[in-house]
């Protein structure tokens, strides 16, 4: 979760935090924890660099014949 400030606590547990939008040293802990996810909910901050990153950074970290969830995306015809 990236823009999360520090202190923010919903009672639900946040295992990646990030007070900014750089995900890097977040994403090097998964990468060393080897972990891969059935299921990734993709809600991006609304601009192309960070959407992008969090698509394909989610197409990395999802497994095999996993589920990547993207909010507010409008794809231009049903086929997409």
């Amino acid at each position: 979760m990236y823009r999360c400030p520090d202190k923010f606590d919903d009672g639900l547990p946040i295992d990646f935090r990030s007070s900014g939008l750089d995900i890097e040293r977040r994403l090097r802990v998964i990468r060393a924890l080897e972990r891969k996810y059935d299921v990734i909910l993709v809600d991006p901050f609304h601009e192309y660099e960070t959407t992008i990153r969090d698509l394909r950074e989610a197409c990395d970290l999802v497994q095999p014949n996993g589920t990547i969830i993207v909010h507010d995306c409008f794809p231009t015809d049903e086929k997409i």
